[in-house]
């Protein structure tokens, strides 16, 4: 009998887990399609709850508290909180013993940057607290004016943004320190904290703005112990931006053909120098006669066929994807940008 018991329990935490397995990535799908989605159009916290606290705290953008002390403000449009409600929405980012309320905040304040008026109010009240004597408010504002700067650029309102944000946006390209941390982390998981993705995003909208800085990224010797990614993104920004240094930044991205550590690089720096055309060929050509790199080597001569005679790389396709240890299938032919990212 107790053996029975036991096969019964076994058998059934296997069909749980093989529920969660398959149920897993529709849950992430459907919390990815939400981000994407317009504002007015985006599920509210009662809709990402049914998907998962973790899942939903994901979810950059929607709100994710559904009751405590900020629900009025989340309830509320954003053009009927005063300023007082939105400072003390920035006051919560502190770091305290109440749990969970920066996140809520962060994640309500965020909700209505995509209001054009709120987020100009909300930048004015946040700005000051940009160098806060509480490192997680410091962090958490950052990100804030960031999000904020990003989205009224890609809105068709950009503007310079604060030196302190573009500084950290130099920082968090990096993505990792030499310690395996992320630039800048807090003691906590959260969407609207430091990431690459964010300050990949704020340069790209506001490249005219961060140019230098990013230039300055591309021409700083790459610290021991770390692997370039910040210097990476520089180029790969530069570029798409057609900024007027293309020899700079191939030597970069020529570098990041090579098999590393990196994630999906080669095969974005492959994209860049193909868009650089012909001021990417005498890297290109050293890459192809002097790397003792296999990887390095086989992409350069497939970049090099495509920039001499475009469309020539199809014959490369399969022994590329049998080099690039890349989790984004790479077929050589397709040189179109869905795999930028």
């Amino acid at each position: 009998m107790v053996r029975l018991l036991v096969f019964l329990a076994l058998a059934a935490s296997s069909l749980g887990a093989a529920w969660w397995l398959g149920e897993a990535p529709h849950r992430s799908d459907a919390v990815q399609a939400a981000e994407r989605q317009a504002p007015s159009a985006r599920p509210g916290a009662a809709t990402l709850a049914s998907l998962g606290r973790k899942e939903a705290r994901r979810a950059a953008g929607a709100p994710v508290a559904t009751s405590g002390p900020f629900a009025e403000f989340e309830e509320r449009p954003a053009a009927e909180i005063d300023d007082d409600g939105l400072a003390e929405l920035l006051a919560a980012l502190r770091s305290d013993e109440v749990r969970m309320n920066a996140t809520r905040a962060a994640s309500t304040l965020n909700w209505h940057v995509w209001d054009g008026g709120a987020a100009r109010r909300i930048a004015a009240l946040a700005t000051p607290l940009l160098r806060s004597d509480d490192r997680q408010q410091r962090i958490m504002v950052t990100a804030l004016c960031m999000h904020i700067a990003t989205v009224e650029a890609e809105a068709g309102r950009p503007s310079r943004p604060p030196a302190d944000v573009t500084a950290a946006a130099m920082r968090w390209l990096k993505g990792w320190d030499k310690w395996g941390c992320e630039v800048d982390r807090l003691n906590f998981e959260t969407a609207y904290g430091p990431s690459q993705w964010r300050a990949r995003r704020f340069c790209v909208a506001l490249e005219p703005h961060v140019r230098q800085d990013l230039r300055e990224l591309l021409l700083r010797p790459v610290p021991s112990g770390e692997r370039g990614e910040a210097r990476f993104e520089a180029a790969w920004i530069l570029t798409l931006a057609g900024a007027p240094w293309p020899e700079d930044a191939a030597g970069v991205l020529v570098e990041h053909l090579a098999d590393n550590d990196v994630s999906e690089d080669a095969v974005r720096a492959m994209y860049a120098l193909k868009c650089l055309g012909p001021a990417a060929l005498p890297a290109l050509e050293t890459a192809r006669a002097t790397s003792t790199d296999a990887q390095q080597r086989l992409a350069a001569e497939l970049v090099l066929a495509e920039l001499h005679t475009p469309g020539s790389s199809r014959a490369f396709g399969r022994k590329a994807q049998r080099i690039f240890d890349s989790a984004v299938p790479f077929p050589a032919a397709d040189w179109s940008p869905r795999f930028m990212w």
